[in-house]
C-alpha cells in the first residue's frame, strides 16, 4: 500500500499521531510506501512523546515485509535510538527504510 501526506506537517508528533490511527489495517499488509510532501528540509530531534509514539509505529509495523516513509529527516541521535530499539526488541531493522538517505547500518556505526 502507498499512502502519501498531502502537506508538510506543522509538527512531526502529527505524522506519528495520524499514522498511529491505522495500525489495524498494518496487521494486513506485506508492504508500505509513505511519502510526505517534501517541504523545507528540517532535521528532527525527536521528544521523548514523539519517540514513544515512533517505538508504538515500528511494533505496529514489525509483522510487514518492507516498510518505507520517506521524506522525514532525523537528526542522528534520534536514529540511533530507533535502531537501538529494534535491535533490542529483535526487530528486523533491515526492512525498515525509514532515513533520509540512509540504511539501519549507517547509524548502527556512528
Amino acid at each position: 500500500m502507498k499512502l502519501s501526506l498531502p502537506t508538510y506537517p506543522d509538527e512531526i508528533v502529527d505524522v506519528f499521531r495520524g499514522l498511529l490511527g491505522g495500525m489495524e489495517l498494518y496487521k494486513g499488509l506485506k508492504t508500505l510506501t509513505i511519502l510526505s510532501y517534501h517541504g523545507p528540509d528540517e532535521t528532527h530531534d525527536l521528544t521523548e512523546i514523539e519517540m514513544e509514539l515512533f517505538k508504538q509505529l515500528l511494533f505496529a509495523m514489525d509483522g510487514m515485509d518492507e516498510v518505507e516513509i520517506g521524506n522525514l529527516c532525523f537528526s542522528e541521535e534520534s536514529a540511533r535510538d530507533m535502531f537501538e530499539f529494534m535491535e533490542a526488541h529483535k526487530m528486523s531493522v533491515s526492512k525498515f527504510k525509514i532515513f533520509e538517505g540512509m540504511e539501519c547500518h549507517d547509524f548502527l556505526e556512528i
